[in-house]
């Protein structure tokens, strides 16, 4: 089984700033958010971690695994994707766009949306190939969070995949012995729109 964690809030997500590949570390929302998706994941079994080497996602694998002692991996195919130019501004109505899959610009220095997805595409084929027998867990950012459930879906969306970001500290759960569809998923608590620290629901596999 594959297990996917967005690191949890920054003050850039706070504040709606555009970080990519910028190294900002988790602020005390985010500290608990990760705290609170260490627990939910407690009954949960690891063979091993892969993490992005980001900050934000560091401390996130980190707190997850307190009292865990799994070897954690950092695997740079993992990293964000670059956004160039637009980082530490602030968002606007083109950010949407810039994670559509039929605008493959590389203006402003960001990533095309084809490089990005043969890494992420890369990665996931290698540990269907070498590890579909563990439990692995990756802790690791919004844009590579949608490109896995893409890829799990066996398509990539038409059109922007940011609205299949994870939310920060959200969880997702990949059947990678028969390439399931999302079966476990953490986003904003239900009871309480305000809130960012995640639940988990069971869905069924289709």
């Amino acid at each position: 089984m594959l297990y996917v964690v967005r690191h949890g809030h920054t003050d850039w997500n706070s504040q709606k700033i555009t970080m990519g590949r910028k190294d900002i570390k988790l602020n005390e929302l985010g500290i608990k958010e990760a705290y609170s998706t260490s627990e939910l994941l407690r009954g949960y079994n690891f063979d091993f971690i892969i993490c992005s080497p980001l900050v934000r996602a560091k401390q996130t694998a980190d707190i997850i695994n307190k009292n865990r002692n799994n070897q954690i991996i950092y695997d740079e195919r993992i990293i964000e994707r670059s956004l160039g130019n637009l980082e530490g501004k602030p968002y606007t109505s083109n950010n949407n766009q810039i994670w559509d899959v039929n605008v493959n610009t590389d203006s402003d220095g960001i990533e095309t949306m084809s490089d990005f997805r043969d890494r992420v595409y890369g990665f996931l084929d290698e540990i269907i190939k070498n590890h579909s027998d563990k439990n692995v867990l990756l802790v690791t950012h919004g844009g590579v969070s949608a490109l896995i459930n893409c890829y799990f879906n066996g398509t990539l969306y038409d059109g922007s995949i940011s609205d299949k970001f994870l939310k920060n500290c959200g969880c997702a759960c990949y059947d990678t012995k028969a390439k399931k569809k999302l079966i476990l998923y953490g986003g904003k608590n239900e009871n309480n729109k305000n809130s960012y620290i995640p639940s988990i629901r069971i869905l069924r596999c289709k």
